[in-house]
């Protein structure tokens, strides 16, 4: 008898336990709508300097855009440093502290370097001289904001384009969010050396969104032909309706080492592309640079839309050490044609290589038509002959689209090795080897439908989508710790590759 009282004493409490467990797993909104949780939090940037007294924003990507409760909980590890509030981190004393944001018991964090503040040469709006400058000369110092001001003007009035001569700073430069305009422009471009000596030019606002015709625009300079540009830090709040980047909209046959940007740049218009560095770069050496800006971008209708961390087009060009920490992110609603979307680059063509760069910002379209996104570049294009490589990158920010089509990778978004002419198909071999990526994934597409090109969506650890034939794409020693998920019925993931389309 006691047997049978004690047997029915453990059936009761092993089905009390699973009713609990049930209900534990079964969790329900007022509604009864099931609870989403979140499954990750990404701050960018992930890295942060400022002076004493200094004060900026912080923003927080909380995954999956559907989640329940995407509540945000700000703190910093030492308050003493710097402190937080709804994302804005103020420098309080010298140091180094963690700004973390919590979510649904997830959590991302961003490192705070704070140092002495600085002194800056401010500009009154006004103030220009050209005193330093004797055409004779072949070096030139700027002292000051008023010669940084005097500096422009002899750029882009003719004067002269300091080809075959160098520009340094000898200062830290404000420029006061007075009315500035950009050095340079493509009739005009600069065309020497910049030197920053590790010094910065912040207080650039810059406005060109009513601009009724498109064109190249930047923060500090609009156009570089034939020029290097080194040891520089640019701080920059940028809207525009043209093709722009925080340092430049375009550069020719030019080299950019050592230059880091920072604030925002926002394309706002019909037929806009921004980056955070340079928007377009053809024969270009791009080497540890670093952008720490927002990039968004909104509104563009009726032709493709690009944005990225470092330059959205890389023609001919490499593209090395460089770092993202800024947030890329897209609203294609409006647009009926591509997105194309990357930390590093929005796409590469024509023998270009990205390597040995990092990603550690979220990169998301947040509504498109169409769109070819990765945590390292959208697209390798194929236009003309030239090996492409893609290799030894890093990716940790994570990667999200949610359009009628996709192709998305940890790494890169679509790879085409394969083209097709009146002589029939013709193949460009592109290699992609050492990259690694531990950002999450997650691609959410129409019901119905193919992609634009006829093929179905696709998402990989590494490449969402690639072409090959007779051994055209290569990929080697390519690891990814996370698999893409799939938030649709229709489309194909890949734990490396997502889908490799094999022309016969």
């Amino acid at each position: 008898m006691k047997v049978k009282r004690w047997l029915c004493a453990a059936l009761g409490l092993a089905l009390a336990f699973s009713l609990a467990l049930f209900a534990a797993c079964s969790q329900e909104n007022g509604d009864g709508t099931a609870e989403v949780a979140v499954t990750s939090v990404t701050v960018t940037p992930a890295t942060l300097t400022l002076t004493v007294g200094e004060s900026d924003s912080l923003a927080a990507q909380v995954l999956p855009a559907d989640a329940t409760d995407k509540t945000v909980t700000w703190s910093s590890s030492d308050p003493d440093i710097a402190t937080v509030a709804d994302g804005t981190v103020t420098a309080v004393a010298v140091g180094t502290t963690t700004i973390t944001a919590t979510a649904g018991g997830k959590s991302g964090s961003c490192t705070v370097t704070v140092e002495e503040a600085v002194v800056w040469d401010v500009w009154d709006g006004e103030t220009v001289s050209t005193d330093w400058y004797n055409e004779e000369d072949a070096s030139f110092t700027l002292s000051g904001a008023a010669d940084l001001a005097g500096f422009a003007k002899l750029v882009n009035e003719g004067t002269e384009s300091f080809e075959g001569k160098t520009v340094e700073l000898a200062a830290n430069i404000d420029l006061n969010g007075e009315n500035w305009t950009p050095v340079g422009t493509t009739s005009a471009p600069f065309c020497g050396t910049f030197d920053g000596n590790g010094f910065g030019i912040r207080g650039i606002e810059r406005d060109n969104a009513a601009a009724e015709t498109p064109a190249y625009d930047g923060a500090l300079f609009v156009c570089l032909s034939g020029a290097e540009v080194r040891d520089l830090t640019v701080s920059a709040s940028v809207r525009t309706n043209g093709w722009a980047g925080i340092l430049a909209g375009l550069a020719q046959n030019t080299k950019i080492e050592n230059v880091a940007v920072e604030g925002s740049i926002a394309g706002v218009g019909e037929q806009t592309a921004v980056a955070g560095l340079c928007e377009y770069l053809s024969v270009c050496e791009v080497s540890g640079c670093v952008n720490r800006a927002s990039v968004t971008s909104e509104g563009v209708a009726d032709v493709s839309q690009y944005a990225a961390g470092i330059a959205c087009e890389v023609n001919r060009s490499t593209v090395e050490n460089c770092t993202n920490g800024g947030i890329v992110t897209v609203d294609a609603g409006a647009a009926d044609s591509g997105a194309f979307v990357g930390g590093i680059a929005a796409y590469i063509k024509n023998g270009s290589a990205l390597k040995g760069s990092t990603n550690a910002a979220a990169v998301s379209v947040t509504e498109g038509f169409y769109c070819e996104i990765g945590g390292i570049v959208g697209e390798v294009y194929l236009e003309s002959a030239g090996e492409m490589e893609v290799s030894g990158n890093a990716n940790s920010g994570a990667v999200s689209a949610t359009a009628d089509n996709v192709y998305i990778g940890g790494i890169a978004g679509a790879v085409y090795t394969v083209g097709e002419n009146s002589s029939g198909y013709w193949t460009n071999r592109t290699v992609l080897s050492g990259n690694e990526n531990e950002g999450e994934i997650a691609m959410t597409v129409s019901e119905a439908g193919d992609t634009a090109v006829g093929n179905r969506p696709a998402a990989g650890g590494i490449v969402g989508w690639a072409t090959t034939m007779n051994g055209s794409f290569v990929q080697e020693n390519n690891v990814s710790s996370v698999t893409p998920v799939n938030n649709s019925e229709r489309g194909v993931v890949g734990e490396v590759v997502g889908e490799l389309y094999t022309v016969e």
